[in-house]
């Protein structure tokens, strides 16, 4: 996501502003609420005049962010990030962390996709504009405010994780990037692990692709048995959930 990208998020969210913390689920951590504006300005090491612009907060399917005076914080779902020649590393801030100095900004973009966040949204940018900021200034005050958050994402995640009920096994409803584990007894090249993948299927160690994505895992195993009945004769299935990632 380039920075004409996060532009239009900014623009096409703004539409949607007034209801925007209305429109985030229960798993959507609102940063604006996340990162006060008091604590905000403490990390930034703003003047006074960062007290006269309210905080926006909005989500849409892409990510979700905050904008505050002369600071924007999106939390999006990307690709890998790579970072370019002229990056500045910086280290503890997630699988690889950069921050990119520019005339008028500087930027901190962070890959987060080894720390098991929830929504999957793995990837932090934040920008900081040098009319608010001194390129040093702005540098620390971007990597403060990154330490700050991926602390209040884990904290809130904990939080809300330890606030649902336990579903039960058969009411579970499979998710995206679910680990499922499948197994046929006596046909070990049949048995293994299949992931949910973007479009909701999972790919069989047998080879036969199938959707998994809303169902319960009986719904599953029952769908299994139907898919490799043609090749042996009254299999006899189990399927169990080894690891749920989109909850």
């Amino acid at each position: 996501m380039n920075r004409a990208a996060i532009a239009s998020l900014t623009i096409a969210s703004s539409v949607l502003l007034t209801g925007a913390v209305a429109a985030q689920t229960s798993t959507t951590p609102n940063i604006c609420k996340l990162l006060p504006r008091t604590e905000v300005k403490a990390l930034l090491g703003a003047t006074d005049a960062f007290d006269r612009v309210y905080p926006s907060a909005w989500a849409g399917k892409d990510g979700y962010g905050c904008s505050y005076s002369g600071l924007s914080i999106v939390v999006h779902d990307g690709g890998a990030v790579t970072p370019p020649a002229n990056a500045d590393l910086v280290a503890g801030l997630g699988r690889v962390a950069f921050v990119v100095s520019g005339p008028t900004s500087v930027e901190l973009r962070s890959d987060l996709s080894d720390l098991g966040l929830r929504p999957p949204y793995n990837q932090i940018w934040i920008t900081r504009t040098l009319d608010a900021a001194g390129a040093g200034a702005a540098r620390s005050g971007v990597i403060a405010i990154a330490k700050a958050l991926i602390a209040k994402m884990k904290s809130d995640a904990t939080a809300q994780q330890g606030s649902q009920q336990p579903t039960k096994p058969q009411q579970y409803k499979i998710g995206l990037r679910d680990i499922i584990t499948v197994s046929v007894w006596r046909e070990r090249q049949l048995s293994g692990d299949a992931v949910v993948g973007p479009e909701g299927k999972i790919t069989l160690p047998s080879g036969e692709e199938m959707t998994a994505l809303g169902k319960t895992l009986d719904e599953l195993r029952k769908d299994i048995i139907d898919a490799i009945t043609t090749h042996i004769k009254q299999p006899d299935v189990s399927v169990s959930l080894k690891q749920m990632a989109s909850r």
